[in-house]
């Protein structure tokens, strides 16, 4: 568990995500929605957890081929995090990252869990990235433990620049009530190093139903 800097102003992540759901601060966002929107709690919220007015925005904007955010979003990982893996080719990553947003009185994800437990069977090996578009601390924040059940939770506290390279895989992460008054909002992502990849790895994603290969869950830098 690590974090690392960059450069914001070049990738310039935040600036694009609230051009394209069209606000002016995403720590308001908040304030533009009619009504709050809350999964279930646990399990049942699984995969329901993302569909709120500005996760559709978010999710369709991507859908309609934003190739200014996808491109940058692939430069990102191979000055970023392919570097991270000095001696890695080809490293393996989750194609689009997901989107998170962590209402006031609300949560990101319902349940507590680990990326690799029975409900979601992300393939052993996996890196998660944990990168910040808002500022993050207390209960807005994700609470990780810092190695597999050991229990000691504590919640991130990073900012845009920064970013979180963590075994989420096996570490175990939750979301408590955001009982601040601003909004979290964040993008997470998975990488693979090519050498943990398996082809025939057949389990399929809890939300979207895709298989963790090349091009579906998975794509591949073209470079090391």
């Amino acid at each position: 568990m690590k974090i690392y800097t960059y450069d914001v102003k070049k990738w310039n992540f935040p600036q694009l995500v609230s051009e394209a759901l069209e606000v002016k601060n995403l720590l308001n966002l908040h304030k533009d929605l009619d009504n709050l929107y809350v999964p279930e709690e646990g399990i049942a919220g699984l995969g329901n957890d993302t569909h709120s007015f500005f996760h559709d925005k978010f999710y369709s904007k991507v859908r309609s081929g934003w190739e200014k955010f996808t491109e940058k979003y692939y430069y990102f990982i191979e000055e970023n995090i392919s570097p991270i893996f000095a001696e890695e080719q080809n490293l393996i990553y989750q194609t689009l990252p997901s989107f998170r947003i962590h209402y006031p009185n609300g949560k990101a994800i319902t349940t507590k869990h680990f990326d690799g437990d029975e409900n979601h069977q992300h393939p052993l090996g996996e890196l998660n990235i944990f990168l910040p578009l808002t500022i993050t601390y207390g209960t807005n924040s994700m609470w990780i433990e810092s190695l597999p059940f050991l229990g000691d939770f504590q919640p991130l506290e990073l900012q845009p620049g920064e970013f979180l390279l963590w075994n989420g895989n096996q570490c175990r992460h939750f979301n408590k009530i955001n009982t601040t008054n601003i909004s979290r909002v964040s993008f997470d992502f998975r990488v693979l190093p090519r050498q943990k990849y398996d082809k025939n790895y057949s389990a399929k994603t809890a939300t979207t139903k895709k298989r963790f290969v090349v091009g579906e869950y998975y794509s591949e830098l073209s470079g090391g």
